[in-house]
């Protein structure tokens, strides 16, 4: 008889697991335990099974069936653990509402993934308010759909499992609400990148409302919400998806010993295990080390199932180490109604909280060359270290494929680069593709020249604080046909091709921001009027595409 291991939960990263043990040991006796009635899903691909127009049902008996037939995974749905012993070696198990039973074990796995955490306010057991987190939560809400049921909905939570959630409600056409208690949408982004994705969402018709916390649920005769209370608004709705207050689901690990960490997730090291030898834990319910810093950090999107899952699977039943996990850079990407969100690393105010002394820039490019039919915009940032000019982080917005340009930066990041290092890469050359690579040059090679002290810029935020000083100078040096677009109010116009000659037009002892929509014609700009003595010039960072605030 061969190994025993034996997973417990609804994380796909224990699925990631068993296959890959499976391939490493044909013999092996491999079984999943989950209160669930479906497997094979990811917690943050929820929302895409609201907006699914597939027989979801089908799609995922199918895959039941390929892990049962093609991995030979025992699979016992619909079933909650009542004890662990980790000294015996076994599990009880309570099948729902049957009886019970016991599984031995050479190797198990936690794969218990994250649960809401019910804020304590009243109204959130209403019958249509869902803390979306199992399958089957997102299958009522789409039926409730499907039934004509919902007319507006109010989404509680700004993070990228809130966006997803309102990507999906938007297109089977729900008006909807988002609702965040923090400064800004997507906590895990920087403000200029969260404010991007905010205009860009209003602009689809998303009422988005941050610094606002809900007080309280206020339900109907039948016990369904009708309206959602804030400090400073009154939310009418008859349906509530509340995406934040989530945590690890520690209860099996808690009840076995298992340490648990500093974020409240378990404790594993680099092969995936825990303090007690021949346990595992992976995907949400396991905090991981953050590469660059080092502390552990919770994250409990999908994006390290597979790599957690690989290397568990690789190591349960080694007394030797066949693969460790190197660490976590908070990688993420999602695609919100057409635009693209990616960032890996760390955020400017994480790394400034982690004790960096930090620098960064802003700037906008294309996905294509702009002569090629279809090129769309991307804006990426890129943070590092002033000192050592190391890079700590990255970020990207926009229509265009950012995603695809990231994985260049988890890569660099990964290796300790720097950015010099960072510029000196010999990339691919296309000319489709060049420029999507050609952002990453951009920034660095703009990074590279703040740092050297010949440019200095402004933050789009920074900028929108002070554009009532009388002390300075908006100008404007884009063609008058991009200016007719939109412009930041009270800015000067003056192109770029007149600047030279309308010099004079422009006062002397001030600050002067240069907006455009290239770099190349900002830097330009600003040794023009640096030639004519104006000393303070300042670029806009990411140009007048990263400016999130209203034009005229």
């Amino acid at each position: 008889m061969g190994e025993r291991l034996l997973i417990i939960g609804r994380d796909v990263a224990g699925l990631y697991t068993a296959v890959i043990a499976r391939s490493q040991h044909p013999d092996a006796k491999i079984k999943l335990i989950t209160p669930d009635q479906h497997v094979g899903y990811m917690g943050y691909d929820l929302p895409d099974y609201i907006g699914c127009e597939k027989e979801l049902e089908d799609l995922l008996e199918k895959g039941r069936e390929v892990f049962s037939r093609d991995f030979r995974i025992q699979l016992e749905t619909g079933c909650t653990i009542k004890e662990l012993y980790p000294q015996q070696k076994r599990v009880l198990v309570q099948r729902q509402g049957l009886d019970e039973f016991e599984e031995e074990y050479d190797a198990l796995v936690l794969a218990t993934g994250f649960r809401p955490r019910y804020p304590d306010i009243d109204g959130t057991k209403l019958k249509n308010v869902f803390f979306i987190y199992r399958l089957e939560d997102a299958l009522e809400i789409r039926q409730r759909i499907d039934r004509d049921e919902v007319r507006k909905a109010i989404v509680v939570g700004g993070d990228l499992l809130g966006m997803k959630v309102v990507e999906n409600l938007i297109c089977r056409d729900i008006p909807v609400t988002l609702v965040e208690s923090r400064e800004h949408i997507l906590p895990g982004f920087g403000m200029e990148t969260a404010d991007l994705v905010r205009k860009y969402m209003e602009g689809k018709g998303i009422e988005i409302l941050t610094g606002e916390k809900v007080l309280t649920l206020i339900g109907n005769a039948k016990g369904e919400v009708v309206e959602v209370h804030t400090p400073n608004h009154i939310l009418e709705g008859d349906l509530v998806i509340w995406t934040s207050d989530m945590e690890p689901d520690v209860e099996p690990a808690k009840a076995a010993s298992v340490e648990i960490g500093k974020t409240g997730a378990i404790a594993v090291d680099q092969t995936m295990q825990t303090n007690i030898p021949h346990i595992y834990a992976v995907g949400a319910c396991a905090e991981v080390r953050h590469l660059i810093t080092g502390r552990p950090v919770w994250n409990p999107a999908s994006s390290l199932s597979f790599q957690m899952g690989y290397i568990a699977g690789r190591n349960v039943f080694h007394s030797k180490v066949l693969d460790s996990f190197s660490g976590a850079l908070g990688t993420e990407t999602v695609n919100i109604l057409g635009m693209t969100v990616a960032k890996t690393g760390l955020s400017v105010a994480e790394a400034e909280e982690a004790g960096y002394l930090v620098e960064s820039d802003l700037i906008s490019s294309r996905d294509c060359l702009f002569t090629q039919p279809g090129h769309k915009e991307i804006i990426a940032q890129l943070i590092v270290d002033k000192d050592t000019h190391r890079l700590l982080g990255a970020q990207f917005v926009g229509e265009g494929i950012s995603d695809q340009v990231v994985d260049v930066l988890v890569a660099a990041i990964s290796l300790g680069g720097n950015l010099e290092q960072l510029s000196s890469f010999c990339y691919s050359r296309s000319p489709l593709t060049s420029p999507a690579i050609a952002v990453i040059l951009t920034a660095a090679d703009v990074l590279l020249t703040k740092l050297s002290g010949k440019i200095e810029s402004i933050s789009p935020t920074h900028l929108h604080e002070m554009i009532d000083d009388e002390n300075l100078i908006i100008l404007d040096v884009r063609s008058l046909a991009e200016v007719m677009l939109g412009a930041i109010p009270g800015s000067v116009h003056i192109p770029l091709t007149e600047l030279e000659s309308r010099i004079g037009e422009l006062k002397q002892g001030k600050t002067v921001v240069l907006i455009c929509n290239s770099v190349e014609s900002m830097v330009l700009a600003s040794r023009i009027l640096r030639r004519h003595g104006f000393e303070q010039v300042k670029l806009l960072d990411g140009g007048i595409a990263a400016y999130p605030y209203e034009l005229t």
